[in-house]
């Protein structure tokens, strides 16, 4: 397919997709025009048009689909207050005083439902993971703020448990295994490591924050080192980059995408294989194949298949999961803009990869502060400096992390590595209050201002996106 073509019905398919939020369309108007504009294309003078109807039209379609309820939906049971089974495959976590967890394979007199749903319920006991309970409690629709955004993510109901019995029985699914894995990691961590090095390397091998004082995490909102821990799939492209440019000293650029490619597997089981670092992996995988294979300037249209068909599997994902939007700005960031960054950098020592490591936080940088200064309205002006501190030890982190994890088989290796652990830890966590601590590290935009600075941010993208497309043509 032409690259003109892909990149066209790409952007039809979004705004379709944008549209199917705001109007509704019959699936027969739909369908009659889907077969013009497919007729339309074999036309030479109206083939473009078509192609964008095409596109506005299934995005459309596909959406509509997606929010349909079924006839054994969890929607169906709001209103009324149920004893359901489920599994529970994700630990749980601690918010406003209360223990939440979502609930899977919801069956209720032996049928089982689609939709997952949101439970909150006494902080203690906690609850176990992987294993099946029954909960009783009245269904309630999901607020109208996060419908969407929790649809996303497959949750379609919530409800304030009266009673949560475990049933004891061990679900043998690989998400609950997973799930169990990730249970025992947790209680291993807390078990080795004090506050806050404990939640902080929770948050940096699986996500998992629960137990992170208030102040730090305010500290990493105004360094802007949050995504290090939110698990979005931001941290999951910066990261594999870093590990990547590292490697290419040590084995060359033909194989360093192999080890690499390990290590983000690793990093994706130990994070319990959730949906939004799975599709930051799949995006970091094909663009390392595509250096692999040397073909750089394929790239892009390898990322437009992958939104593509991550969109079209879960359109949602599009406007409302900010994990989604985060890594794949932050991926054509490191793909178009990190080379001509780096250009701009002579100045910058290449000593211990300071130089590659500055171009490539700016360059994710540039391209994800016009979506934050959207959505938060703020901007951290230390961000740059802590980012270039605390991300190569990031990867360290990882490290030696999963390292320390294998003292729950062999204690020996606890004696020996958790220290080192606990003491790069501990610097990451100095960097990063030092960095909050400074004067103006975090400021709030007006609206005016925000819409300024993103504005300014997107041309400085584009500017630089232009240039290395130039340079790349005339080599």
């Amino acid at each position: 397919m032409p690259r003109s073509f892909l990149f066209t019905f790409l952007c039809a398919f979004f705004a379709g997709i944008a549209a199917g939020e705001i109007w509704r369309v019959s699936v027969q108007t739909l369908f009659i025009a889907i077969a013009c504009a497919i007729v339309g294309l074999s036309w030479k003078y109206i083939h473009w048009p078509a192609l964008i109807i095409l596109g506005l039209c299934l995005g459309i379609l596909r959406l509509g689909n997606q929010l349909q309820s079924r006839q054994y939906d969890v929607v169906t049971l709001v209103g009324t207050t149920v004893t359901v089974n489920g599994t529970i495959v994700q630990p749980s976590s601690v918010e406003d005083t209360r223990q939440v967890f979502t609930l899977t394979e919801v069956k209720q007199k032996s049928i089982a439902y689609q939709g997952k749903v949101l439970i909150s319920t006494a902080v203690y006991p906690r609850l176990p993971t992987g294993v099946d309970v029954q909960v009783t409690c009245p269904i309630t629709e999901l607020t109208p703020q996060s419908k969407l955004r929790q649809w996303s993510h497959g949750i379609h109901a919530r409800c304030t448990a009266y009673s949560v019995k475990t049933l004891g029985v061990y679900h043998h699914s690989w998400r609950a295994t997973l799930g169990r894995w990730q249970d025992r990691l947790l209680m291993y961590v807390r078990q080795h490591f004090n506050e806050p090095q404990a939640s902080l390397l929770n948050g940096i091998l699986i996500g998992n924050t629960d137990g992170m004082p208030d102040r730090l995490q305010q500290s990493f909102q105004a360094t802007g080192t949050t995504h290090i821990v939110a698990l979005s799939g931001f941290n999951v492209t910066i990261i594999m980059a870093i590990v990547v440019g590292w490697l290419v000293k040590v084995v060359g650029r033909r194989w360093a995408w192999m080890p690499a490619l390990m290590l983000l597997i690793a990093f994706v089981v130990m994070s319990g294989a959730s949906s939004s670092v799975v599709r930051a992996a799949v995006m970091a995988i094909i663009v390392q194949l595509g250096l692999f294979i040397g073909r750089p300037v394929s790239i892009g249209r390898l990322l437009a298949y992958t939104a593509l068909l991550m969109v079209w599997f879960n359109p949602l994902v599009l406007w409302h999961d900010v994990g989604f939007q985060l890594s794949f700005l932050a991926t054509i960031g490191l793909v178009a803009l990190a080379k001509p960054m780096a250009a701009k950098l002579l100045w910058v020592t290449e000593h211990f990869g300071i130089r590659e490591s500055l171009a490539t936080t700016l360059a994710a940088i540039v391209m994800t502060e016009p979506l934050l200064l959207w959505r938060f309205g703020r901007i951290s002006l230390i961000a740059p400096l802590v980012n270039v501190l605390v991300l190569p030890l990031v990867p360290i982190t990882m490290g030696i992390g999963a390292i320390s994890i294998f003292g729950m088989f062999l204690p020996f290796i606890s004696f020996l590595v958790v220290p080192v652990t606990d003491s790069v830890l501990r610097l990451i966590v100095w960097i990063i209050v030092y960095g909050a601590s400074l004067p103006n590290s975090l400021i709030y935009l007006s609206p005016i201002v925000t819409i300024v600075s993103g504005t300014l941010f997107t041309i400085i993208a584009i500017i630089l996106s232009r240039h290395h497309v130039q340079e790349h043509h005339t080599a």
